[in-house]
């Protein structure tokens, strides 16, 4: 499995995960010390191959060139990880 894109987040290191159209995005989350701290997958993103995330740290937005579509899924960090009704 290859990534897609990487960004910095505060500590954290978020990772998307090369994946296929129809399945869903994965995207690491590796610690300051590169331990992995979970994995978010985000339903309808399969084939994501950008990320970003809104300027107070809570929305990441995946970019799907396959069907150009832009999804966004809630970070609650408040909880430890990243997530939402998404999260796994």
């Amino acid at each position: 499995m290859y990534f897609s894109d990487i960004r910095a987040l505060g500590d954290d290191v978020l990772v998307l995960l090369s994946t296929e159209v129809g399945q869903s995005a994965a995207i690491l989350v590796l610690g300051p010390g590169g331990e992995n701290r979970g994995r978010i997958d985000v339903l309808s993103a399969g084939g994501a191959n950008r990320m970003v995330y809104d300027a107070t740290g809570k929305r990441l937005i995946l970019a799907t060139p396959d069907d150009a579509q832009i999804v966004s899924a809630p970070l609650d960090w408040e909880k430890g990880l990243p997530g939402g009704a998404d999260a796994g």
